[in-house]
């Protein structure tokens, strides 16, 4: 500013002096060289310099002013900054949490799916079998409860009967005759117990088979070893062995119900007298306790198998793939008849509507840009109708130029990255296309 205020100065100081030299000359004319004398023209033009020197004043002053005016005026302040990058979007990479065989693929590549879609099943054999088995221990569980509550009842019913007839014969002959029916009880509900573990053993044996018929095909392509399938032929070998064995107990528990019958028919036909009748009433008690921890055991069997049923069925969940969001496929990872494991990434699926743009800017103009400042992307397919955008993030630090960003200025050494939200893609912007954007700064 100070030399440019120097020059004006020494243009306007030539000036003047000019002037000036014009009067100088106007008051001292030569002699002249003819005859002929001044005429009134000449005689009038000492008469300017005063009016030439206003002048030249003036147009000092109005170089001053307008210097002045142009070195005060900030500089054009540029209002838009271009951004180039690529667009991209919000994948889900879907997988299962569990390994096993592909059953189903729903859908290819540029499908569009909803959130809660299935798109994927994983065979779900062998938890079906899980299922069934914890099922089955669960009613087992609750057919013990009600045999040892039925059991206690009886008890209950004995003592009782038994406190009746303490100081009479008959009394005690009573006695005798409810704690063989007490064992007749008790020899059915012992029956009743070896029906449902000769069930739960079944259902063993239902499960081992399954297991050794999926071992025996894995082996025959050489998914499993040989080895694995072998140990599942032997459950289910031992399973069968555990069947025939749950099945003698049955039978024994048969024969002591018809002994349990034999004794009530002996006891009705003899007598007791009162010490032998409070030694029974002893045993009803223990007996008694007996049945009440058998019914607590019983409860906490059906709870553990409730459990077991839950995670089984949390189990067959896991084996259905479904949509987190909705979105389109854009890749395809598994095909039907594949092993895959836990996991693995078997779908991808973009949100189109939620596109953005990652660009870089210079590190000498990311403190322009604030978050939430509105944009225009353009796309090389379509450059003349921009998409809105908005400024939704901006790295916390500087980085590298990356190798595949190029700016219109030069390249610099440090850059931040940004992120701006396309308003509404409308179907045409699609990640991994090239885009170029201008920010308008300042405008929300």
């Amino acid at each position: 500013m100070g030399c440019g205020l120097c020059r004006v100065l020494r243009r306007a100081s030539n000036l003047v002096a000019t002037v000036t030299q014009e009067r100088v000359d106007v008051s001292n004319p030569p002699a002249p060289r003819g005859p002929s004398a001044p005429g009134p023209k000449a005689a009038s033009r000492p008469a300017l310099w005063p009016f030439l020197a206003i002048v030249a004043l003036v147009a000092l002053l109005a170089a001053v002013a307008v210097f002045v005016v142009r070195a005060l005026r900030p500089a054009a302040i540029v209002t838009q900054l271009p951004v180039s990058g690529r667009l991209e979007g919000y994948q889900s990479d879907l997988g299962a949490k569990v390994g096993g065989r592909v059953v189903w693929v729903a859908v290819r590549e540029g499908a569009v799916v909803r959130a809660g879609q299935v798109l994927v099943q994983l065979d779900d054999t062998q938890a079906r079998a899980q299922a069934a088995a914890s099922t089955a221990a669960v009613a087992a569980a609750y057919d013990r409860a009600r045999q040892s509550q039925a059991t206690l009842a009886v008890f209950a019913s004995q003592i009782h009967e038994a406190a009746l007839g303490g100081e009479e014969a008959t009394a005690d002959a009573s006695g005798r005759v409810a704690q063989a029916r007490a064992n007749v009880a008790m020899a059915g509900a012992q029956i009743t117990e070896a029906m449902a573990v000769v069930r739960r053993a079944q259902a063993t044996l239902a499960f081992a088979s399954v297991d050794r018929t999926r071992y025996d095909a894995l082996s025959r392509t050489g998914d499993v070893s040989q080895q694995s399938a072998q140990q599942a032929d032997t459950a289910d070998q031992t399973a069968a062995a555990s069947v025939e064995q749950q099945r003698a107990a049955l039978a024994t528990a048969q024969r002591n119900a018809e002994a349990a019958a034999g004794a009530l028919d002996l006891a009705q036909s003899t007598s007791y007298n009162v010490p032998i009748h409070a030694a029974q009433v002893l045993t009803l008690r223990r007996q008694e306790r007996q049945a009440q921890a058998q019914i607590s055991a019983a409860r906490a069997d059906a709870d553990q198998a409730r459990a077991l049923l839950r995670e089984t069925d949390a189990a067959l969940g896991d084996l259905t793939v479904r949509a987190a969001s909705d979105g389109t496929v854009i890749a395809r990872a598994v095909e039907p008849g594949e092993v895959v494991a836990p996991g693995r990434t078997l779908l991808s699926v973009v949100d189109l509507d939620r596109v953005y743009l990652r660009g870089y800017i210079p590190e000498g103009d990311i403190g322009r840009v604030r978050i939430g400042e509105a944009a225009q992307v353009s796309l090389d397919s379509n450059p003349s109708h921009p998409l809105e955008a908005r400024v939704s993030e901006i790295d916390a630090q500087a980085s590298f130029t990356p190798e595949n960003v190029y700016f219109q200025q030069d390249r610099v050494q440090q850059v931040f990255g940004v992120k701006l939200d396309v308003v509404a893609p409308r179907g045409y912007a699609k990640p991994g296309m090239p885009a170029d954007a201008e920010i308008d700064l300042g405008r929300p």
